[in-house]
């Protein structure tokens, strides 16, 4: 539904560029996506804005970011493959 949320490319809502912040800018650079405790970081760091909503749009900035959920990748590291 990217549509509803930014009307052409560079000209994003609010919303939309944060989560263009947390998934491929400054904020993604924080979180370090796809090694171990990614979610954990971003959970700390989106807390004191989201509070406990954090953790579900954590979940799916995740998914978004590395392209699994956050079990998948869980699984992925548990194994000694790259996630």
């Amino acid at each position: 539904m990217a549509g509803a949320e930014s009307s052409a490319e560079g000209h994003a809502t609010g919303a939309e560029k944060l989560r263009i912040y947390w998934t491929k800018g400054e904020g993604a650079a924080k979180i370090q996506w796809g090694l171990p405790g990614d979610w954990a970081r971003c959970v700390a760091l989106l807390t004191p804005h989201m509070g406990e909503r954090a953790k579900g749009y954590c979940e799916l900035r995740h998914v978004e970011a590395t392209g699994m959920s956050t079990a998948e990748h869980s699984k992925v590291l548990h194994a000694g493959g790259k996630g």
